[in-house]
């Protein structure tokens, strides 16, 4: 683990642990929200990312990653469906869908492939922050990035999974 993801784990826990007892779940339906996330499977990319609630148990999310690093550039498009399967005082629990899109480019060669993931998820809200949805989702994924297709588990922490401020 390098240090710079050492130092995002050890000020990312003080940080939920100093809200999670004051987090109020809201109603997400007819609204959209804009934010970030780094939920690729097959690499560190980050990205910018809309959500979109049809109604208050189904969310839509696109995520579009771009990175133009010479002889290492990264592309990567995702789409989520989130559904609610319940609410807490505090939280919204989900399960999610997550397919993905991601080319990148090793010296002269470049590699593109497919992911899939099925996850779980938590989102929760800070009270006088309503319009910010905080993120964590775990699960499993397939990836078929390069050469075969590799399997992996899940676990993305906020700075990951991503946060998203609702209009």
């Amino acid at each position: 683990m390098t240090l710079n993801k050492l130092l995002k784990h050890i000020c990312i826990i003080p940080f939920v642990a100093l809200i999670s007892s004051q987090a109020m779940a809201v109603n997400l339906a007819d609204r959209i929200g804009i934010g970030y996330s780094n939920s690729f499977l097959s690499g560190d990319l980050d990205s910018v990312q809309v959500k979109y609630s049809p109604t208050n148990t189904l969310s839509l999310v696109g995520a579009l990653g771009i990175n133009t690093r010479d002889d290492n550039s990264t592309f990567g498009f995702s789409a989520k469906a989130h559904k609610i399967i319940f609410h807490e005082t505090n939280l919204n629990f989900y399960l999610a869908g997550h397919a993905a899109f991601i080319s990148q480019e090793f010296g002269n060669d470049t590699e593109s492939g497919t992911e899939f993931a099925v996850l779980g998820g938590v989102e929760f809200f800070i009270p006088g922050l309503e319009n910010l949805g905080i993120t964590f989702e775990t699960g499993f994924g397939i990836s078929s990035l390069g050469n075969g297709i590799t399997f992996k588990t899940v676990a993305l922490h906020p700075l990951q999974a991503g946060m998203i401020f609702y209009f």
